[in-house]
């Protein structure tokens, strides 16, 4: 049997609310890939809509990666693919077939260099995105039936634009307060006053050393919080930030989050 390693192939699924929606193979380390950013388009987009994905590794690696591709096919061909209109499974092939990560990059480059990679194309482009859109409409469906909408209800920013009588949406919540928020963007925004002296003491730099801050839970969020930074905000001065802190730092102490953050992204 393949020594438990990176080069060892194990199988997985991923899953989502419990029910496999994916199948694949790959190395020990394919669970932080996934959650980093999938190949698949369909679950980087779920991924990136906030969908809490559990994936899932087999007990052990597969003594050849043909044992592998033989179980891939079999979990794919017993699921069902949703885009045959067979099952849930989001792959988009009947598995077993792949390339490893290296050919598979090997391969990619060579078409690139070449004008003969796929989405060199505009019309595969173009099918790409409407297929991701039709995935899309049909995952916003599902949550809308289930009434887990993150615009549904009272949570539907155009209700609370008319009885706020603003004219934008955007002018109900401020970057750390939006339904949306992450429970990782949400703690990095409740860091705005430590982050905002740190800014200070090196804003004089060409490149602000944010990576070296060690406990920052969303690097995405920082960047947001550096362009109010620039604009000359300070979190100290603002006083809805200051009441929005003092609740977030009550209620995650509760493991609550306050004005309805996302605590299933990051």
């Amino acid at each position: 049997m393949a020594p438990a390693s990176i080069e060892a192939v194990w199988g997985y699924r991923v899953e989502l609310d419990g029910a496999p929606i994916y199948f694949g193979i790959g190395s020990r380390r394919r669970p932080e890939h996934v959650r980093r950013g999938s190949h698949n388009r369909a679950l980087r987009l779920l991924a990136q809509k906030g969908a809490d994905l559990n994936v899932v590794m087999t007990d052990r690696p597969f003594a050849t990666r043909a044992d592998a591709q033989e179980w891939e096919r079999d979990m794919i061909a017993f699921f069902g693919r949703r885009d045959l209109g067979q099952g849930l499974l989001f792959n988009f092939t009947d598995g077993g077939d792949g390339l490893s990560s290296a050919d598979a990059s090997r391969i990619n480059r060579e078409r690139a260099a070449t004008g003969a990679h796929p989405f060199q194309r505009s019309d595969a482009r173009a099918a790409c995105s409407e297929r991701m859109s039709l995935l899309a409409q049909q995952r916003n469906g599902e949550l809308v039936k289930a009434g887990a909408h993150q615009f549904q209800g009272d949570r539907n920013p155009m209700r609370r634009r008319k009885a706020a009588g603003v004219k934008h949406h955007s002018q109900l919540w401020k970057p750390w307060d939006r339904p949306q928020t992450t429970a990782a963007s949400a703690a990095a925004w409740a860091m705005a006053a430590e982050l905002h002296e740190f800014f200070l003491v090196h804003r004089h730099k060409h490149r602000i050393p944010w990576s070296s801050i060690p406990k920052v839970p969303s690097r995405d969020a920082i960047q947001t919080i550096a362009r109010w930074f620039r604009t000359g905000w300070e979190p100290a001065l603002d006083l809805d930030w200051r009441e929005w802190a003092r609740a977030y730092r009550a209620t995650t102490q509760t493991g609550d989050l306050p004005n309805g953050a996302n605590p299933s992204g990051s």
